[in-house]
């Protein structure tokens, strides 16, 4: 696969990642489920296969509790294109021109040495992230300074993490000009008559959505054509109260052309609906952490982006729990890893098991009884048993991850590549750990973000890819050259696994690799991380066979997903 095409996989992937929708399990799974498709379609490509067609679904956060749905089809014409046209990372000239084009396979990081790779974009990274933190600060603060000022009960401009500095600077233009609009609005009503005046009290404990125009999301506008005919286009959404009282304001360079916008919203209406919507998601709240207790689940969460998913989920909430006793004396004390979706998509199954994010979703129309089956059964069983696995296994990456951080001296280490490479990711992170003391005496790795990857890159916010197959070639010579003096020579050199060996002609005077019992501990780790893995692969391979048999009998309305 070329490197342009992954950077823009990877765009995409910044923007869907499961991890930034841990507080919506809906989208979550959505969006794992999404990614695992597009990593078989990937892998195909880098293989230099013809792959299999594929649909996708994304979901992209708009806001907070407010996203967009990406809908693409790949085709099996090996390529890419339509994905990112979908995203808007290239014009649809560029994807009429490359549809048609076979990605080569990857061998962009043959030859490449991470010694080489840190030592040149550390100090570029550091830059970047500083200035990233800044820009970071300055949102912060225009956000928290406006929701001082009016009094809003959350004022929501997207996300900060993961955002490059152009992104960022949209964040910047539509705070101030939102700033400069409620300023302008509220001082021209002071020259009205008393009864058109409006207060700065008047948006207290309302939420506002606020969106940079050329990130407004498009919406579907009926219109009568000049023959008569009924027509539908698609435009820019325009500022408007959303069904449940938050204000969904576009900040227009003009702020004239913001206060105007913000002059025609019902304000009146936007208190009353948040008040109504507030009631339910309370009121959801308050029902789901009883009906956590009942099933004796790990978590349960609901789709409260509207008042009407919400009172559908506190009437199903309800039914559930009038057979409170019954599900007591039925799960006989049972707890379960896994965690509980309750939604309302009439597309899905009544219920469906996703093992790779140990979630059960269930459908607002699914009878108690259908559920109370399920979780008495060996189909229950065995998804808590997957969930244990998944807990399991992600606690052991981020054991190892942490090790690499603190071994590192890094700010963050993260995984970004696929979930399918977690043993190659482990493998990388004990050589990250081994080679530590000797890529800290070379290069400044304090206040560095690292990401393992599957190639190298530096993000726009700082964070450095790096590909979990990563080479260190003859990394002591290279330490000795910058940090000895000249009339001294490189003696020890540290290869790929690790080990430090010795070489015909070596000084005297040589720098020692580490220290003995630092070199034992750290093949300890490496020991110890090889023994889980062992007994990890076994339990899938269990697990797997399992699952098999499971899905040779008949499970009414339960659907499981392979991992």
């Amino acid at each position: 696969m070329e490197q342009d095409q992954k950077k823009l996989i990877r765009a995409v992937v910044r923007q869907v990642h499961p991890d930034l929708f841990t507080a919506h399990p809906f989208e979550r799974s959505k969006n794992s489920e999404s990614l695992k498709a597009l990593n078989v379609y990937a892998d195909q490509l880098s293989k230099g296969l013809i792959p299999d067609p594929a649909r996708l679904e994304f979901y992209v956060k708009q806001g907070e509790g407010t996203f967009s749905k990406v809908l693409t089809s790949l085709p099996g014409t090996a390529s890419l294109s339509p994905l990112f046209f979908s995203f808007g990372l290239i014009t649809e000239e560029e994807a009429l021109r490359d549809a048609a084009a076979v990605a080569s396979s990857n061998g962009a990081n043959v030859g490449r040495d991470l010694f080489e790779w840190l030592s040149t974009v550390a100090e570029e990274a550091a830059l970047a992230a500083d200035q990233h933190d800044a820009m970071k600060r300055e949102v912060r603060s225009l956000r928290s300074d406006l929701e001082e000022q009016y009094g809003f009960a959350a004022l929501d401009i997207g996300g900060e993490f993961v955002l490059g500095g152009e992104a960022q600077r949209k964040q910047v233009e539509a705070l101030t000009a939102l700033a400069q609009g409620l300023e302008i609005l509220l001082s021209s009503s002071q020259q009205t008559s008393s009864a058109e005046k409006i207060d700065r009290n008047e948006f207290r404990n309302l939420a506002v959505r606020l969106y940079h125009p050329e990130g407004a999301p498009l919406v579907t506008v009926g219109y009568q054509g000049d023959d008569g005919t009924f027509n539908v286009r698609t435009e820019p959404m325009e500022s408007h109260v959303g069904e449940t009282g938050i204000l969904h304001i576009v900040g227009h360079e003009d702020p004239n052309r913001v206060a105007a916008a913000l002059e025609k919203l019902d304000l009146s209406r936007a208190q009353l609906l948040s008040k109504v919507s507030s009631f339910w998601v309370r009121r959801s709240r308050e029902l789901a952490t009883a009906l956590r207790a009942a099933l004796a689940v790990e978590n349960v969460w609901f789709d409260a982006r509207s008042e009407d998913a919400a009172r559908k989920f506190v009437l199903w909430v309800g039914a559930v729990l009038e057979k409170k006793e019954n599900l007591a004396v039925a799960l006989l004390g049972r707890g379960y890893a896994f965690s509980v979706l309750v939604h309302s998509d009439d597309s899905s199954p009544l219920l469906d098991f996703i093992e790779s994010s140990s979630v059960l979703q269930v459908r607002t129309d699914c009878p108690p009884k259908h559920l109370l089956a399920f979780m008495v059964s060996e189909a229950g069983e065995l998804a808590h048993e997957t969930a244990t696995l998944v807990a399991d296994t992600k606690a052991e990456e981020a054991a190892a991850l942490e090790a690499v951080r603190d071994a590192l001296g890094a700010k963050h280490v993260v995984r970004v590549c696929s979930s399918y490479d977690q043993h190659k990711v482990l493998e990388a992170a004990a050589r990250l750990v081994e080679a530590a003391p000797s890529l800290r005496a070379a290069v400044d790795l304090s206040g560095i973000s690292l990401a393992i990857d599957d190639c190298y890159d530096v993000w726009e916010s700082g964070f450095i890819s790096i590909p979990f197959d990563f080479s260190i070639s003859d990394l002591q010579p290279q330490l000795q050259a910058l940090l000895a003096p000249p009339a001294q020579e490189a003696a020890v050199s540290l290869t790929s696994d690790g080990s430090g060996r010795r070489r015909n002609g070596v000084a005297a005077n040589a720098i020692a690799v580490a220290p003995t019992t630092k070199l034992l501990r750290r093949r300890s780790f490496i020991d110890d991380s090889v023994v889980r893995r062992s007994v990890t692969q076994q339990r899938r391979l269990m697990h797997a066979f399992k699952v098999s048999n499971l899905c040779r009998g008949s499970v009414s309305s339960i659907v499981f997903k392979k991992i």
